[in-house]
Order: C-alpha cells, then structure tokens, then sequence
C-alpha cells in the first residue's frame, strides 16, 4: 500500500512543480522559482524513495550479494549535487533581482504558495494516514511536513509585496527559502556520502550493540565490531563474539541466531555477521580506537 500512495504524491508534486515554474516566469517571482526547486527536491525525494522499494525487493545475485540497495543513495546523491547547483543559481539570481526593476505579482505569489502547502499537506496525508505505512514512506512525510516551511514564507511574502509594493521582498523571501534548500541538500549529501564511506550509523551504536550483546549470560567479550549503513532502510555489522560456557557447536547456533534477533529487533539491523571465538583474537589489528568490550 505504501508504494501505491507514492505513487499518488509523486503525481502530485510532479504537476506542483510543473506549475510553479509556470506561475514564476508568469509572476515575475524569485521566490516562487526557489519554491519551485525546493518542491523539486521533495519530488525527486520521493521518486527515489520509491526506487528503493523497489530494489529493496529485488534478490541478491552473486554479483550483487547484498542487492542493489545502494542504487538509491548513488541517485540521492547524485540528485542532491544536481539540485544544490540549481539553488545556488537561483540564490545569485535572487540577489542580482534585489537591484533590478521586476514587479513581482504578490497576489499570484501568495495564491500559488497556498497551492503549494495544500499539495504539501495532502502529500503528507497519503504518506501517513495509514498505520502500516513503510518506515521510509513515513520519513518522506515527515521531510513534506519540514519543508511547508518555505512555502508559508511565500505565502507571507506574496502578502507584503501586495500590501507594500516592495518589489525587493520577494527576492529576500527567494533568498530565505534557497538558503533553507541548501541546508537541507548538505545534510542528505553528508548522509549518502557517509553511507558510501561506510562510516557508523551514529557515535554511539557501537557500544549500544555491544552491551546488547554482551547482555547474553554465554557472551564474555566483544571486538572488531563494524556496524555500517547498506542504505537509508537497511544497516549491517560485523563482530567477534567471544562464548563462554558452550557445550556444543548447535549450542553456539543457538546462541548466535539469538544474538542476531536481538540485533534486528534492537537496532533495526538487516545482516548480522558474527564470528564465534572460544578466547579473544591473540592480534590488536583487530581493534579499533573504541578498543574491545568486556563483560564485568
């Protein structure tokens, strides 16, 4: 159900921004062109959201053995680039209009703005309404709902140049909302960029796991743990597991295959590699700055 009322947004945002471009050329607005880009970037946002669905189902191969899942960050990526270029023309443009003679049309700047965080909040609506919507559908949502931000801004800055008929307000509000575009364009950079370096989830997630682990009464010690980022919907980790107290090699099983639930249900963790050890690695070129865990 998730993809289906993708889809409906998808359709949505894609005919916002076809008018909005529309509505800036023929409104003479700066900020209605920033807006523009901005529903762009929720647009492509939500188109790639609904390619990872997609190859999130797709089986692995023996090419691919995790999948194509990182097809969706190389796109977020290479989108978030694209769009952050675009912004920063459009906020050149918008401080070169602050010394020009455009006459912004302040009652379709307001009009469309209001347009605008209508298909935001309807968006928001399909998104989720529904209690078993997709964790990465209701991400979408909740980015739609940040972003009507810009549109009450241009929503506020038809009303003044209409009440004022101060041309400049409307490249300052163009000027606000790019401004609030590119932040958000360098945020998901550094989080696609951090998903390609492999880089840990958060500072904290590796002592997290480990006293997860090390919770289990057979666990005494855990090292060389790596936990990492496959995409923005599924997270891996690697670590040696020290036991303590194993009768039996089908006992470890039984052990690791607990571990590894508690891992997914704890830590939303998709694969868990764990090897097992009878006694620590003898070699440091195992550890890491975080050093290893020990139970006390």
């Amino acid at each position: 159900m998730g993809k289906k009322l993708l889809n409906y947004a998808l359709g949505l945002n894609i005919a916002l921004v076809v008018g909005l471009f529309f509505a800036a050329y023929f409104a003479h607005s700066f900020v209605i062109a920033a807006s523009a880009v901005h529903q762009l970037v929720d647009t492509a946002g939500i188109a790639i959201t609904i390619v990872a669905l997609k190859l999130s189902v797709r089986p692995p191969t023996k090419r691919h053995s995790f999948g194509l899942v990182r097809a969706e960050v190389l796109a977020a990526l290479t989108n978030s680039v694209l769009l952050g270029i675009i912004t920063l023309a459009v906020l050149a443009s918008s401080v070169i209009a602050m010394f020009s003679d455009l006459h912004p049309n302040g009652e379709i700047v307001s009009v469309t703005g209001l347009a605008g965080l209508g298909v935001n909040l309807l968006s928001l609506y399909l998104l989720s309404h529904r209690p078993d919507t997709p964790m990465s559908v209701k991400s979408t949502a909740l980015h739609l709902l940040a972003d009507s931000i810009s549109w009450m801004v241009a929503v506020v800055t038809g009303v003044v140049v209409s009440l004022t008929h101060l041309s400049i307000f409307d490249p300052i509000g163009s000027v606000v909302v790019s401004l609030y575009v590119l932040v958000s364009t360098w945020k998901l950079i550094t989080r696609t960029l951090n998903i390609l370096l492999e880089a840990s989830p958060e500072n904290s997630i590796s002592e997290e796991m480990s006293e997860t682990l090390l919770a289990n009464p057979y666990v005494s010690s855990v090292h060389h743990l790596h936990t990492w980022n496959l995409s923005s919907l599924e997270r891996a980790v690697s670590a040696h597991v020290v036991l303590e107290n194993i009768s039996s090699l089908h006992q470890a099983e039984l052990v690791v295959f607990e571990l590894k639930e508690l891992l997914r249900d704890q830590h939303d963790i998709t694969h868990a590699t764990l090897e097992v050890e009878c006694h620590p690695c003898p070699s440091t070129e195992h550890e890491t700055e975080l050093g290893a865990w020990h139970i006390h």
